[in-house]
C-alpha cells in the first residue's frame, strides 16, 4: 500500500514537473511580436488607445514601455520555471523508478532470451 501512495506521488509531481517546465519553455522561446496593437490594428508612435479594459488603455509609447517590462520580467522568470520544472521532472522521476526498485524490490520483468539470441551466449551466430 505504501508503495502505491508514493507511486501516485511520483506520479503527481513528474505530471506537475512536466506541465511547468512546457510552461516555462513556452514563455522562454516565443517571441513577442515586435508589433503593438489596439483592437487588432497596428499602432504608431503618437496613436492612442482607448479600451474598456486599463491595461490595454494608453498611448503608443506607453504600451511600448509597458510591453518592455512585461518581457524584462519574463526574461527574469522563464528560467527559474523551466529550472522548477526540471526539478519536480527529476523528483518525480526519481521516485517513480524509485517504486519499483528500491522499496518494493520488484523490477520491471524482463523477456527471456530465445534460443536463437546469440548474445545471450546460446545458439549458433552463423
Amino acid at each position: 500500500m505504501k508503495s502505491d501512495t508514493i507511486a501516485s506521488m511520483a506520479a503527481m509531481i513528474l505530471g506537475a514537473g512536466i506541465l511547468i517546465l512546457a510552461a516555462g519553455l513556452f514563455f522562454l522561446l516565443t517571441p513577442d511580436s515586435d508589433k503593438i496593437l489596439c483592437d487588432g490594428q497596428q499602432m504608431r508612435p503618437g496613436d492612442r488607445c482607448i479600451s474598456t479594459e486599463s491595461y490595454r488603455s494608453g498611448t503608443y509609447d506607453e504600451l511600448v514601455a509597458r510591453r518592455r517590462d512585461g518581457e524584462a520580467t519574463d526574461a527574469r522568470w522563464s528560467p527559474r520555471i523551466v529550472a522548477v520544472g526540471g526539478v519536480l521532472t527529476a523528483v518525480g522521476a526519481v521516485g517513480w523508478i524509485a517504486r519499483f526498485v528500491i522499496l518494493t524490490g520488484e523490477r520491471p520483468a524482463r523477456p527471456e532470451p530465445r534460443d536463437s539470441d546469440w548474445w545471450a551466449g546460446k545458439g549458433d551466430i552463423s
